[in-house]
């Protein structure tokens, strides 16, 4: 199976909101090489969400898809894939959200 993590780090001067536990911050799409990978069900997992403060300077991790998503991706046959992905934000109370654009190029096999 392959998964997609994204390690980052709060870079302002004030706490950012991510998602801990059961989810992901990240959302990735895959723009090209969509005949090596595949998406296939899973089943769901029941684990708790919670919204978890990142200070200025702190590290995190996302990772996406985990066991919450209902899918894995299956990699069929080795190759290079482009893919998109989005990492977003809260400052926790709903307004402020942001997120960053990340495209990437990965070799499977």
């Amino acid at each position: 199976m392959v998964t997609f993590s994204i390690q980052y780090q709060n870079i302002g001067p004030s706490d950012i909101y991510v998602l801990e536990g059961g989810g992901s911050n990240l959302d990735v799409t895959i723009t090209s090489g969509t005949s090596l990978i595949q998406q296939v069900k899973s089943p769901l997992c029941e684990i708790a969400v919670a919204m978890a403060s990142l200070g200025p300077g702190d590290n995190a991790t996302a990772v996406t898809p985990g066991c919450w998503s209902g899918f894995q991706y299956q990699l069929l046959q080795a190759g290079s894939i482009q893919v998109q992905m989005t990492l977003g934000w809260s400052n926790g109370i709903g307004k402020g959200a942001g997120s960053i654009q990340i495209t990437a190029d990965f070799a499977l096999g």
